[in-house]
């Protein structure tokens, strides 16, 4: 039966949970210190291109994310006008499929109304094989080779109440704005039930297995869209969580990234030196956040953004934010935050140099 659909229902925005990368001690003692590695996990392929989104509500209303807001009815991300009228219809499908599922009045009483989110990734545009033809397609970041077509690949789905939605920070997880399903529910819901298709499995097992795995490894998507295969052709590197979804008590999900040293967004940490006499903390952070400064981060940032926000100066801005988020994620001692206004002037007259090799090197590459 077709859902109903109905103007004007609102829907509120949630972003994708962070993904800390698996060498964040911080976050990994976190994890440990409330018994949430203990278990079954399961490592998933991730998938080098641009988080997208796709909202169904209870009335089968439909609307599409980024990463970081809505997107316009008619707005073009990464490619995606040519997906939407034939993934909406699937979207709708795995929408009536959580719905119709043995958990979902647990979801009710949890939740109250709720919009299904299947998350997951647009990504292709590049094929680089002699026997398949090139297509006219802008590609989706282009570092790992997928189909010569811009495609959507799902790897979650959340659920997102209606009725309220917490900080992210709140401590209060009784009453939670979010659900994510467990991951054999989501690939259930996914192959049985949609056109969709769902991101590679590449293993299972105790949290320390996954973090013994290889992830420089051949991308297995290729044999989804039943191409040829290229080698080299590396994955980005994997997801691992657990089976069954954990989550701190602040809410704070229970999942990491193993990515490639290829694909990383962190280098070598530079010795502190001596800028004609400048203060010895600014020098510090100044070499401290230069290690998250790198052409892999910034194609990761652009992959985040409408072409309409990738203007040199606000890809600075956020190639920069980006880079000292992760840095007091993963710093034991935040001393980027004890810089005062005039040596946080000496730190931004060091960096945005730096900064601007970086984008000047992506924007044009």
């Amino acid at each position: 039966m077709e859902i109903p659909k109905k103007e004007g229902i609102s829907m509120r925005f949630h972003k994708f949970c962070e993904i800390d990368n698996h060498y964040n001690k911080k976050t990994l003692n976190y994890f440990a210190s409330a018994g949430l590695l203990d278990g079954d996990f399961v490592a998933t392929n991730k998938i080098d291109g641009s988080n997208y989104c796709y909202y169904v509500d209870s009335f089968g209303n439909i609307r599409t994310s980024s990463r970081n807001r809505f997107l316009g009815d008619n707005e073009n991300f990464n490619g995606s006008k040519h997906l939407n009228p034939i993934y909406m219809d699937f979207a709708r499908d795995v929408a009536k499929a959580v719905r119709s599922y043995s958990e979902s009045q647990r979801y009710d009483k949890i939740l109250g109304d709720y919009t299904v989110v299947i998350v997951g990734e647009i990504y292709g545009g590049k094929y680089d094989h002699p026997d398949v033809p090139k297509m006219n397609y802008g590609s989706v970041q282009g570092r790992v080779n997928y189909c010569p077509w811009v495609d959507f690949i799902v790897f979650d789905i959340m659920l997102v109440s209606n009725s309220s939605i917490k900080d992210e920070d709140s401590d209060d997880n009784e009453n939670p704005s979010n659900i994510y399903l467990d991951w054999d529910v989501v690939v259930d819901i996914v192959k049985n039930f949609s056109g969709f298709k769902i991101v590679d499995e590449i293993a299972r097992g105790s949290f320390d297995q996954m973090l013994a795995l290889n992830v420089d490894f051949q991308d297995p998507t290729y044999k989804q869209h039943n191409l040829p295969e290229i080698v080299p052709n590396y994955s980005e590197g994997l997801v691992i969580k657990p089976l069954i979804e954990k989550t701190l008590k602040s809410g704070t999900r229970v999942i990491i990234k193993f990515k490639s040293d290829k694909f990383g967004e962190k280098k070598p940490k530079n010795k502190v030196i001596d800028f004609n006499g400048d203060v010895i903390l600014v020098n510090k952070v100044f070499c401290d956040i230069l290690q998250y400064i790198n052409v892999n981060r910034c194609v990761s940032v652009l992959s985040k953004i409408g072409e309409d926000e990738k203007k040199f100066q606000n890809v600075m801005r956020l190639v920069l934010e980006d880079a000292i988020k992760d840095y007091k994620k993963e710093t034991e001692i935040d001393e980027y935050s004890k810089l005062t206004p005039d040596e946080l002037k000496v730190f931004q007259k060091k960096v945005n140099p730096e900064v601007a090799k970086v984008v000047k090197v992506c924007i044009n590459s």
